[in-house]
């Protein structure tokens, strides 16, 4: 995942996981603004899950 500026500039890379996010397919943020991502997961547990940057 990244984080760009408003100019399109990449200003943080994030690596998820694959063994939480074996496939992600969606992203949203809360209105207090907390990130989640839902995951299909490759045949197995569908899920969405609350992703904490650091």
């Amino acid at each position: 995942m990244m984080i760009l500026d408003v100019s399109g500039v990449i200003k943080k890379v994030y690596e998820l996981d694959d063994d939480d996010f074996a496939q992600p397919e969606g992203i949203t943020f809360s209105p207090d603004g907390r990130l989640f991502i839902s995951n299909e997961a490759h045949g197995g547990t569908a899920n969405i899950l609350e992703v904490e940057l650091d």
